[in-house]
């Protein structure tokens, strides 16, 4: 009853979902699609929808212009910014090494500003009571490898990536 024909025409189409659809996979991620053309045109929107849309654009304007992603991240445009990380990072070693004393000490407590202002630091506001008890309960785990801010912020992240729940709920923000 049904004839499926196979030609020409229906393997380069076979051929070419698989190189459309394979490189959404690849790309996908929690963080969304970086940077780029899709993501200024999907900017705000949120879902799986918009995740692969925003890939998709992305995808397609890397093939017709294959130097526009180096040449957003080398200028910073499209949503592009290849420092973010290291700024994020930047400030919440800054807090610690500028408020070590205070922020142990509320950390000892389990509540206080400077553990407050830490956990926003730290993307953790959702989460807060989880992550105060967290880091109370591990006080000896974040100073372990001495004071120095880097290695406390190191710890701090340890702990949280041990917890489900800080895991995913604890997203830092510039």
């Amino acid at each position: 009853m049904f004839k499926i024909i196979i030609n020409g025409d229906f393997m380069k189409r076979c051929i070419l979902m698989i190189f459309i659809i394979v490189p959404i996979f690849a790309y996908a991620s929690d963080k969304g699609p970086g940077c780029g053309t899709g993501k200024v045109i999907f900017e705000g929107k949120k879902g799986l929808g918009a995740h692969l849309g925003a890939t998709c654009v992305n995808g397609t304007v890397n093939s017709i212009v294959p130097t526009h992603q180096s040449f957003a991240m080398t200028f910073e445009v499209l949503g592009c910014d290849p420092s973010t990380t290291v700024k994020i990072e930047q400030k919440q070693t800054r807090f610690i090494a500028n408020n070590f004393n205070d922020l142990m000490n509320d950390i000892s407590k389990g509540d206080g500003n400077f553990l407050f202002a830490y956990g926003e630091l730290l993307g953790c506001q959702e989460q807060y009571n989880l992550f105060t008890n967290e880091l109370k309960d591990n006080i000896g785990t974040l100073i372990k490898d001495g004071e120095k801010p880097k290695n406390i912020l190191i710890n701090t992240k340890s702990i949280l990536n041990e917890s489900i729940i800080l895991k995913a709920s604890c997203k830092p923000t510039v």
